[in-house]
């Protein structure tokens, strides 16, 4: 190996070392101002015990048709975006899969394509998103009806194949992702549902669904003893 001899070699040697190192000043900047005003999404649930509201179907009855009211409990979760600088754009939430338990035992069930939660902003659109979020937002993600046995997540579409109904009596958790197309990572949440005797009077039934945010960790914990496995095809 020879050594530079000539000033104009060193010259030339650290010229180079000096346009990578810019290049990379450059690059990292970039990085790190990206990364500092990115959207920061933050998950919490803001509802355990849902809030109860009247939904109006229509009913087609031999009279014709006929509306209708019943009275139910949507559930909702939060999410926030800690970057006040930077709006999140394009927001959507996604379920992964759900984890039932019940007396025939564990089961992992696996949505055979995504499965969005339905943002009341654009309910017409497929993926559901939410255009914006400057600080944060609210949506349901399930819905119970005083007349029937069962919690429905709410997502669209509601796919035969998927069994979004945690009956009563049963236990799930639901792993959701919430993702934005300007923020650098989607972040994850893990939502225990199960039935509980309503602690108020406002509460209608003598069970009720009650949902719990759990860590990683204790969803894990949770479901280390899993006995059985199905993925819906």
């Amino acid at each position: 190996m020879e050594w530079p001899t000539k000033a104009v070699d060193w010259a030339i040697i650290f010229g180079t070392i000096f346009t990578g190192l810019l290049a990379l000043y450059a690059y990292c900047g970039d990085w790190l101002r990206k990364k500092r005003n990115s959207p920061k999404l933050r998950v919490e649930l803001h509802e355990p015990w849902g809030h109860n509201t009247k939904e109006y179907v229509n009913e087609i009855t031999t009279a014709g048709p006929k509306n209708s009211s019943i009275n139910a409990r949507y559930y909702s979760i939060r999410v926030w975006n800690d970057t006040k600088a930077t709006e999140a754009k394009r927001v959507r939430a996604r379920v992964l899969f759900l984890i039932k338990k019940n007396s025939s035992g564990i089961e992992k069930v696996t949505p055979p394509a995504p499965l969005h939660f339905i943002w009341a902003a654009t309910p017409g659109d497929d993926p559901p998103y939410l255009s914006y979020i400057p600080t944060y937002d609210n949506f349901s993600i399930g819905r119970v009806w005083e007349n029937e046995d069962h919690f429905l997540l709410k997502t669209n579409p509601t796919r035969a194949s998927f069994p979004g109904k945690i009956l009563r009596g049963e236990t799930a958790i639901v792993v959701i992702e919430v993702l934005s197309e300007n923020a650098l990572q989607p972040v994850q949440v893990y939502l225990q549902i199960d039935w509980r005797e309503p602690t108020n009077s406002d509460l209608w039934g003598s069970t009720a669904p009650f949902i719990t945010k759990i860590s990683e960790r204790e969803f894990k914990r949770l479901t280390q003893k899993e006995q059985t496995t199905c993925a819906v095809k």
